[in-house]
């Protein structure tokens, strides 16, 4: 993971990685099909931490009294607050070819994928309600996405807008303070 944050995903190689764990170029691949596998498990461990970090934002939030609804503004900040400080993890695991199969049926703990499911199901069956909650989820997530992405892709950071004002950030964007 070191090697995606330091250099972007062109400096993600087979012998890179084995340098840096220190074992010979060869090592990898007893692990490791190939780069493509590589990068899989980076982005199941990075899924892995960043879930950690929304499960703590949302708990902290429960255990402050709030409501769903603040719960999942907690959570979105959490997100952007992510993004901002691993874009480049996070522009991985938002990529396309890394995203679940979500036309198959798979029982899982991922309350993420579980919405994606829910709602790209609800969606194909006909219009949802606009103030309905799938629709009102949808929005919110499509909106957090939007500015994890802004940090991620660098264009806030480069306008000035740093890693360490993500917060501020998103709670403008969620309307809280």
């Amino acid at each position: 993971m070191g090697l995606l944050e330091e250099g972007g995903l062109d400096q993600v190689k087979m012998a890179e990685a084995a340098r840096r764990a220190g074992v010979s170029s060869g090592a990898p691949y007893k692990h490791f099909r190939d780069r493509a596998d590589l990068l899989r498990a980076v982005v199941d461990e990075a899924n892995v931490r960043l879930n950690a970090q929304l499960d703590l934002a949302h708990a902290k939030a429960r255990e402050r009294g709030a409501d769903a609804q603040e719960g999942f503004r907690q959570v979105g900040i959490e997100l952007v607050v992510w993004a901002a400080t691993h874009p480049a993890l996070f522009r991985l695991i938002s990529s396309p070819e890394y995203l679940p199969d979500l036309g198959t049926d798979s029982d899982t703990d991922d309350p993420n994928e579980a919405f994606w499911r829910q709602f790209i199901s609800a969606f194909q069956q006909g219009p949802l309600a606009p103030d309905g909650p799938l629709a009102k989820a949808f929005r919110g997530r499509t909106l957090i996405h939007g500015l994890a992405m802004l940090f991620a892709s660098g264009t806030l950071p480069k306008l000035g807008v740093g890693p360490a004002r993500a917060r501020e950030m998103a709670e403008l964007l969620t309307g809280g303070s």
